[in-house]
């Protein structure tokens, strides 16, 4: 009941996938929750993976919700 809206944004047929490579500090790590939502270019995406790389640019992959 409570996790379904949030599983159905990720596991939908439709939901499109998107990989960049974002300059993370150790802090942005500290204070990420996996449940909140980024906006970029007027899309709102989720945050489904994140590779850190301290000092270097990580990979973040995103899936767009809306």
């Amino acid at each position: 009941i409570y996790y379904a809206p949030y599983y159905n944004e990720l596991y939908d047929s439709n939901t499109r996938v998107m990989k960049l490579k974002v300059n993370l500090t150790p802090a942005d790590i500290n204070n990420f929750n996996f449940y909140d939502t980024v906006m970029i270019k007027n899309q709102t995406y989720r945050v489904n993976k994140i590779e850190y790389k301290p000092n270097d640019l990580s990979v973040v992959e995103f899936i767009l919700i809306g």
